[in-house]
C-alpha cells in the first residue's frame, strides 16, 4: 500500500511539474511576441532561441499574400514609386530611392548589425567640403580613420588640399544619419552593434562621418510578392542576372513601418 501511495504521489507531481513548465514556454513566447518588447542579445543564446521561437511562430501562424494594391503601396514607401523597377534602374532624383537603397547594401538578420560604412556609400543626406570654406575640417578628415590605409606620403599626394584632393571628401552629420535610421528603423548609431566612429572616418568636434566616393553603387529591391501577419510584413524580389533575391522584414509602426532584417532568399531556404 505504501509503494501504490508513493507511485501514485510521484505521478501527480511530475504531472504538475510538466504542466508548469508547459504554461511557462507559452509565457515566454507571448512575452516575446508582444510589440514593444525588445530582447537583447546577452546573453547570445537566449536571444537566438527567442529570435527562433519567433521565426517559427511568424511561419506556423496564418499569413496572408499582399495584394497588388498593398504591394504598389509598399513600393511607393521603399523606392519613392509605384512601378516594379528593374535591377538597373536608378532614379537618382529621387530621394526616397537613394535613401532606402542605402539600406539594401548590406545584408543583416538584425537591423542593428546594419553596416553602416556601405549604407553611408551613396546615402544622399551629405554635403560635399569646399575649398576655403571647410579647409580646417578637411585637415582634422586627414587625421581620422577615413586614410587609416595610406601612409602619410600618400595622403599628401592624393589629399594635399582640398583643392587638389582625387575624389570629393563628402561629410554625414551624425545626427542626419540618426534622423535617417529614426524614420525606417527605430534606432541611431550607438544602438548599431559595432563601434562605427572607431572603425570609419569620423570626427569627434564635427560630430560627422566622411568618405571620399565618388562612384555610384545602388542596389535595387523592387518587392514583386509578399506576404502579411499581423504587424510583420515580409517582402520578396526576383533573382535578377546581377543579384539574388531577397527578404524584407517590416514591422508595422505608428503608421509606418520600420526595417526589420534583410537577408538573401537562398540563404534563407538553404
Amino acid at each position: 500500500m505504501k509503494k501504490i501511495f508513493i507511485f501514485v504521489l510521484g505521478f501527480i507531481l511530475g504531472f504538475i511539474v510538466a504542466t508548469s513548465s508547459t504554461n511557462n514556454y507559452e509565457k515566454s513566447i507571448d512575452m516575446f511576441q508582444k510589440p514593444g518588447n525588445i530582447i537583447t542579445k546577452e546573453p547570445g543564446k537566449v536571444f537566438q532561441n527567442l529570435a527562433l521561437i519567433n521565426e517559427r511562430s511568424y511561419e506556423n501562424s496564418k499569413e496572408e499574400p499582399l495584394t497588388e494594391t498593398e504591394l504598389r503601396a509598399f513600393r511607393k514607401f521603399i523606392q519613392g514609386t509605384e512601378e516594379v523597377l528593374a535591377y538597373n534602374s536608378f532614379p537618382y532624383d529621387n530621394e526616397t530611392f537613394m535613401t532606402m537603397a542605402s539600406f539594401f547594401r548590406s545584408d543583416y538578420e538584425d537591423v542593428r548589425d546594419l553596416d553602416l560604412d556601405a549604407f553611408l556609400y551613396n546615402c544622399p543626406i551629405y554635403q560635399t567640403l569646399e575649398p576655403g570654406k571647410d579647409n580646417e575640417e578637411f585637415e582634422a578628415v586627414k587625421h581620422s580613420n577615413l586614410f587609416f590605409n595610406m601612409s602619410y606620403d600618400n595622403i599628401e599626394d592624393f589629399y594635399p588640399t582640398l583643392e587638389k584632393a582625387i575624389t570629393p571628401i563628402k561629410r554625414y552629420r551624425e545626427d542626419d544619419v540618426d534622423e535617417i535610421l529614426m524614420k525606417y528603423t527605430g534606432i541611431k548609431v550607438p544602438d548599431l552593434t559595432r563601434d562605427w566612429r572607431a572603425i570609419l572616418g569620423y570626427v569627434p568636434e564635427y560630430a560627422s562621418f566622411y568618405n571620399t566616393t565618388s562612384d555610384l553603387w545602388v542596389n535595387v529591391f523592387s518587392p514583386t510578392y509578399g506576404y502579411k501577419n499581423g504587424d510583420i510584413v515580409k517582402l520578396y524580389n526576383e533573382d535578377t542576372e546581377v543579384y539574388c533575391g531577397h527578404v524584407l522584414t517590416l514591422k508595422k509602426h505608428d503608421s509606418s513601418w520600420l526595417i526589420v532584417s534583410y537577408l538573401p532568399i537562398k540563404e534563407k531556404n538553404n
